[in-house]
């Protein structure tokens, strides 16, 4: 099975970067969170709102690798890939044993660019970010609205069916 693909490119204020991967990753999750529940609202720079879900367990995946993240900028400001990844399991049978396998059905890489605003009108900065998040934000909607036909079906009744795994890619020359 081969995962579907979406791409997204943005460009980052090093000092906005949490806020924006915050509603990024969030965002994703949420709409292939395919259980029940309540969406948690949460603003970005006080004007975007993006929908989250109330877990711990995946609010400690998505604040671990943002913190990872920005350990590694304060190395070096870099430009990177975030990759997610939705997983189902396959259970192969043989004549004597049957085994479970975790295969990814959809992936998502998000290129991120950042850069330093020193010297720059910050107010330009963070009303092209607003706009550029906005529409990452609406491009997600639009890519989880019309592809649907290759998602698994549901054979779990796990609070999360398919298991997602966030990775970076810091090494990526843009």
């Amino acid at each position: 099975m081969k995962p579907l693909e979406f791409k997204l490119h943005i460009k980052v204020d090093q000092s906005s970067i949490q806020p924006v991967l915050n509603a990024i990753i969030n965002s994703i999750i949420f709409y292939r969170y395919f259980s029940p529940v309540k969406p948690f609202i949460i603003h970005a720079f006080n004007s975007i709102a993006y929908p989250t879900i109330n877990d711990p367990n995946t609010e400690l995946v998505i604040s671990t690798k943002i913190s990872q993240i920005l350990k590694n900028l304060q190395k070096t400001p870099i430009s990177y890939k975030l990759i997610i990844e939705f997983n189902t399991r396959i259970i192969k049978k043989t004549w004597f044993t049957t085994n479970e396998e975790s295969v990814c059905w959809e992936r998502w890489i998000v290129t991120v660019e950042t850069f330093s605003s020193l010297g720059l009108s910050f107010e330009k900065v963070l009303d092209k970010l607003k706009i550029d998040l906005r529409d990452t934000l609406l491009k997600i909607i639009d890519l989880v609205d019309y592809n649907k036909d290759h998602i698994p079906l549901i054979s779990k009744t796990d609070s999360n069916p398919f298991p997602f795994e966030i990775s970076i890619d810091p090494l990526i020359e843009i």
